[in-house]
């Protein structure tokens, strides 16, 4: 496992963890409505970071298997409902 961990790799997923937080924002900020941070940074950020320590391009993933991830609702009307449970 040491090896999977050297400096070098640690700089290298550095680096490549920077792209994809960069894309990622990039998709956050071209948005027309308000910003949910949670859907577009929080849930996707760490799959694609998997996805490149399983030795996949974590740009192949869509947007359809990046939300399979459960969570709460964004929608605040969702988010009464459940408070009111």
């Amino acid at each position: 496992m040491a090896p999977a961990f050297s400096n070098r790799r640690v700089k290298l997923l550095a680096q490549q963890v920077e792209a994809i937080a960069a894309q990622l924002f990039e998709t956050l900020a071209a948005q027309p409505q308000s910003a949910d941070l949670r859907r577009h940074l929080s849930f996707p950020l760490p799959d694609m970071v998997i996805s490149v320590l399983m030795g996949e391009c974590a740009s192949t993933l869509s947007e359809a298997e990046r939300e399979q991830v459960p969570g709460f609702p964004a929608d605040r009307d969702d988010l009464a409902r459940l408070y009111a449970l």
